[in-house]
């Protein structure tokens, strides 16, 4: 959310921290975006590819790589 806000205002945009925050939560209701918390507990949101497929997610920056679910499931 942070990211967004920053790139926001960085065109131009005058948009509060809350309502991307805001904005994000409605996207992630409609699965828009996924919600992941990050290993500082922080919640962070994602964009992901519509239909059932896996992530492979670093453990030491939270970085996120989305797999093909067969791949996984086999």
């Amino acid at each position: 959310a942070q990211q967004v806000h920053a790139e926001l205002q960085g065109v131009g945009d005058r948009v509060g921290l809350a309502t991307v925050y805001r904005a994000l939560q409605s996207m992630a209701d409609a699965h828009e975006v996924d919600v992941v918390r990050t290993p500082e507990g922080e919640v962070a949101y994602r964009a992901c590819t519509p239909g059932h497929h896996h992530h492979l997610v670093c453990r030491e920056c939270a970085f996120t790589v989305e797999i093909e679910a067969e791949a996984v499931e086999e």
